[in-house]
C-alpha cells in the first residue's frame, strides 16, 4: 500500500491495511508528513517531494523477502497491543487540547 499524501494527521487507512495483512505480506509506503509513520516506523518511509527515493521505496516494496514479511508481523502486532479506547482517550484528550487553545 502506498499513502503518500503531502500534509496529513494520522492516516487510519494504512493502519487498516497492515491490521488486515494476516499472511504478513505486503508493504506499507508511508510518507514522512504523516503522524502514522510515529506508530509504524517500521514502513517504508519516504518523502513524497522526492521522486527518485520514491522510486526506490516502490521497488523494494516489490520484494517479498522473509525481513519483508517479519515487518508486517511486527507492525501487525504493535497496532494490536494498542486498544482502541487507548487511541480513543488521547485523541478525544488532543482534541479538548485544540479546543482550549
Amino acid at each position: 500500500m502506498i499513502a503518500t499524501p503531502l500534509c496529513a494527521g494520522s492516516t487510519l487507512c494504512a493502519k487498516e491495511y497492515v491490521a488486515s495483512r494476516l499472511d504478513d505480506t505486503g508493504r506499507l509506503v508511508l510518507s514522512e508528513f504523516t503522524g502514522t509513520t510515529a506508530d509504524l516506523p517500521e514502513a517504508i518511509i519516504v518523502n513524497p517531494h522526492d521522486i527518485d527515493a520514491l522510486k526506490g521505496a516502490l521497488l523494494a516494496a516489490c520484494r517479498d523477502t522473509t525481513a519483508a514479511r517479519q515487518v508486517m508481523h511486527t507492525m501487525r502486532e504493535r497496532l494490536q497491543a494498542v486498544p482502541a479506547e487507548r487511541w480513543a482517550g488521547r485523541f478525544l484528550s488532543e482534541l479538548g487540547t485544540c479546543a482550549a487553545a
